[in-house]
């Protein structure tokens, strides 16, 4: 299940989120899609970022933030 927070990204984590829609532009979901390749192959290397995030902004200032958790050790 995703974390889903209303915090800002700099600071502590907000109210918890039961529900969120997220609409992107095509621009922005190239942006997403190739954030998310650039952190798929680090960790195909083992050279994957345990504090790997991205930021979408849009045009007034909202911004979307995108953080992978790393997997428990097996």
């Amino acid at each position: 299940m995703p974390k889903m927070d209303d915090g800002l990204t700099d600071g502590p984590p907000g109210r918890a989120l039961m529900h969120a829609t997220v609409v992107l532009t095509q621009g922005e979901a190239r942006d997403l899609l190739d954030g998310l390749q650039v952190w798929a192959q680090g960790l195909s290397e083992g050279a994957g970022d345990p504090n790997w995030h991205m930021h979408l902004t849009d045009d007034t200032g909202g911004e979307l933030t995108i953080a992978i958790t790393p997997e428990p050790p097996s």
